[in-house]
């Protein structure tokens, strides 16, 4: 992920400065990552996610729906630093429909996108 937006840029040294803090509450939420992310899958695919993030998760999350199903969530990382006992996450995950199997986990943002890009005709059931 670059980090030329200023505002991620501040958040990401905010994530820095919380990776050696104990985190009390559920996960550490990261809402201006979470609209960067947004904004930047949405100039790079064309599909705008809506924010599934709710206070007891561990991360933010988006998703994306069609005809009411649940097609795709990406769960965002909420730390520079991977500790599943404070519940923090340096990576993406891509799940696929309901209560389904993760199809990718990466650092990388560009994996992300590419993951949707490469599969959006099968995701949307497009010819």
């Amino acid at each position: 992920m670059k980090s030329n937006n200023i505002k991620y840029g501040v958040e990401k040294q905010s994530l820095l400065r919380h990776r050696n803090k104990k985190i009390v509450e559920y996960g550490l939420h990261t809402p201006l990552l979470t609209q960067y992310i947004t904004k930047t899958i949405l100039n790079k695919t064309g599909i705008k996610f809506m924010d599934n993030s709710y206070g007891n998760d561990c991360t933010d999350s988006l998703w994306d729906e069609l005809d009411g199903a649940i097609i795709i969530s990406i769960y965002i990382p909420n730390s520079t630093i991977t500790d599943y006992e404070q519940e923090l996450f340096s990576f993406f995950t891509i799940q696929l429909g309901e209560e389904s199997d993760m199809v990718l986990q990466t650092e990388d943002l560009s994996e992300v996108i590419t993951y949707i890009n490469n599969n959006i005709k099968t995701l949307y059931n497009l010819k």
